[in-house]
């Protein structure tokens, strides 16, 4: 009840914001050659890639008069993977720093939004992103003597292109692809 409320007051506080808020939806495919080995070794099987979802909050801010635009971001991430009757679940919960660099446009028009920009539909809204970040991951796994649950910490570097596809002055749909490296995790 008490963070209903919270949540409550804070959106009230937040109706008179000049910001720009987005949540961000993607699915995911975890591939890992080390886990890939282990798991072949141990049950003689290999169900990477792994599958899921990620969930995550952003907030908007860029440079002034140049494309180049910012947002962190906090997410959650969850996979699934199986082998045999042996079922393993991954999670994280990460933060990360998304630049995008609007490459055929950086110097053109920079006001908000990308429905209301000069220019064709591919010039004023391509970009491309880095993004890197920190995340915490957690492993659950069967073991012999039961199901163990490990955590680990790592950096996290991702590269991608995205596409800002403006439906009106309130709202932007970006369709991205983004390739994610985490060194290995040692398990």
């Amino acid at each position: 009840m008490k963070r209903a409320l919270l949540f409550a007051i804070l959106l009230g506080c937040s109706a008179g914001a000049a910001a720009q808020a987005g949540v961000q939806a993607s699915w995911n495919s975890l591939q890992a050659d080390s886990w890939s080995e282990l798991l072949q070794e141990r049950y003689g099987t290999d169900p990477l890639p792994a599958t899921g979802w990620h969930l995550g909050a952003d907030y908007w801010f860029r440079l002034k008069n140049r494309r180049l635009e910012f947002t962190p971001e906090i997410g959650f991430t969850r996979l699934h993977f199986q082998t045999g009757e042996e079922t393993f679940t991954t999670q994280a919960l990460g933060l990360q720093l998304h630049t995008n660099l609007y490459f055929l446009d950086f110097e053109g028009d920079c006001t908000c939004p990308t429905f209301s920009k000069q220019g064709n539909f591919l010039q004023k809204g391509l970009f491309l992103q880095l993004s890197p970040g920190w995340m915490r991951w957690q492993l659950e796994a069967p073991t012999e003597t039961g199901e163990t649950t490990e955590t680990r910490s790592a950096f996290i570097l991702g590269v991608g292109l995205g596409l800002d596809v403006g439906i009106s002055d309130l709202l932007t749909l970006t369709p991205f692809l983004r390739w994610n490296y985490v060194p290995p995790l040692r398990w």
